[in-house]
């Protein structure tokens, strides 16, 4: 069953395709999560099934160690806001590097480190192990912001993503059409390079030769600035 944050980041990926292709989706979940591909999609008066994939720079048969430890971090930060909300309501941006342990005793650092500033205002924080923090004080229209971000997760080199690993990603893919043709002709797969995280700092080159194995059309997004359309539009 599909997490609701994974359901969440599918929707977000649909939105940022749509605009980076300059189209108008509207996009549902689908009827039901067996048999139905990740979304479907209204385009005019065409109705098309988009399956949601993820690529990682150092995808294996088990998936991506560092999006493994990205995950792991990220929930850690998650359950260190929830402990900070829970006594606090000044909104707050925290940028950390390193690994977040303790919820609460790191909840604690971040209150403490609020108090003393204006909005806008921001102060690093000295952590033990070679840790640190960036607490930013935000408006309290903002309310309860939560998306606490590792830094060392998001700055990192990028990469070309292997044609074979692509090839291969759609192939795994493609696997599910049959169940999916039982209730739409068109479906279409993206597949998303997230450059906002090391594992998928990642540009598609070379893509001319990729075989859609059954989709009618596939996307590949380095999000969130490029998108490559297969096959291409005539012209293009």
């Amino acid at each position: 069953m599909t997490r609701p944050k994974q359901k969440t980041e599918e929707y977000i990926y649909a939105k940022r395709a749509a605009s980076l292709l300059g189209e108008a989706w509207d996009i549902k979940d689908p009827e039901s999560e067996q048999d139905w591909p990740d979304l479907v999609v209204r385009l005019g008066c065409d109705t098309f099934g988009l399956e949601v994939r993820e690529i990682y720079a150092d995808e294996e048969r088990r998936g991506s160690p560092k999006r493994r430890g990205e995950s792991h971090r990220e929930r850690a930060l998650e359950r260190a806001a929830d402990e900070y909300y829970k006594g606090n309501a000044i909104p707050v941006r925290v940028l950390f590097y390193g690994e977040p342990s303790d919820a609460t005793r790191l909840a604690e650092k971040v209150a403490w480190a609020v108090q003393s500033l204006e909005i806008l205002g921001n102060r690093r924080v000295t952590l033990a192990g070679g840790r640190w923090m960036c607490v930013l004080r935000l408006p309290i229209e903002v309310g309860d912001y939560r998306r606490w971000m590792s830094v060392s997760d998001s700055v990192g080199w990028v990469g070309t993503a292997d044609c074979e690993l692509i090839q291969k990603t759609i192939g795994q893919k493609a696997e599910n059409l049959n169940r999916y043709h039982k209730h739409l002709c068109d479906v279409r797969l993206l597949l998303v390079a997230d450059r906002t995280r090391n594992s998928g700092k990642l540009c598609f080159a070379n893509t001319k030769e990729l075989d859609t194995a059954g989709f009618d059309r596939i996307h590949l997004m380095s999000y969130p600035e490029d998108i490559i359309r297969i096959p291409a539009e005539s012209g293009t």
